[in-house]
């Protein structure tokens, strides 16, 4: 299977109750935590959230969406059920969603570049990385890199932040041979894979009308 990465980008003026209706192709596991958001902008992220995968899954004919599973594994990481051939990542900050599926183990994270203080990197990047950061042109670019390739790494390992992120460097060799970072917007995403892929990774951008025609028409 060919490795795939869609990203999702909120509409201006987009409502979650013009979608709402997409919740019928969601897991009641999905509804109940779209229902616990009081911010429509949660509901709308959480919602497209699955949607994301489905699509994917749906689309590529690994499973219909009324069969379709999904499970997590034991530091939370989900996983489709019976199908040991499709593997998945997602992660969604601020107005945009990431998703990535592969054959193998894939990681991706997705952060809003927003101006920050850097006097907390002590107790989340390793010294190679904070040098590197230290003399930095683009500090906060640079920052959201590293940043999103951690957590793309945890992500991949499965283990959230039940793994250190001081614990490794993004500047090991056999971590950043697999590491893929791009901007999208003001968005930095970053994705591992097993994979070797050489130039650039182009996402597919979906929107949300693009989901709804996929599960209505």
């Amino acid at each position: 299977m060919k490795l795939s990465v869609l990203l999702w980008f909120s509409e201006n003026n987009t409502r979650f109750s013009e979608y709402a209706a997409l919740m019928q192709f969601v897991s009641p596991e999905r509804i109940k935590k779209i229902n616990s958001y009081i911010n429509e902008k949660d509901k709308m992220l959480s919602l497209m959230a699955e949607l994301t995968a489905r699509y994917d899954i749906c689309r590529k004919g690994i499973a219909g969406n009324k069969s379709i599973r999904f499970s997590c594994g034991a530091y939370g990481k989900p996983f489709l059920e019976n199908n040991k051939d499709y593997h998945f990542s997602y992660s969604h900050t601020d107005g945009c969603i990431a998703f990535a599926c592969d054959s193998s183990e894939t990681g991706i994270d997705v952060e809003l570049c927003r101006q920050t203080e850097f006097d907390f990197t002590e107790y989340v990047l390793t010294s190679d990385e904070t040098e590197y950061l230290k003399k930095s042109s683009d500090k906060t670019s640079d920052f959201y890199r590293i940043w999103t390739s951690k957590e793309a790494y945890l992500k991949y390992l499965g283990v959230g932040m039940y793994k250190k992120m001081t614990s490794f460097s993004i500047f090991d060799e056999a971590i950043s041979k697999h590491m893929h970072t791009g901007y999208f917007n003001e968005y930095a995403v970053s994705l591992y894979t097993e994979k070797n892929i050489s130039g650039k990774i182009e996402p597919e951008i979906i929107t949300s009308d693009k989901i709804r025609r996929f599960f209505t028409e």
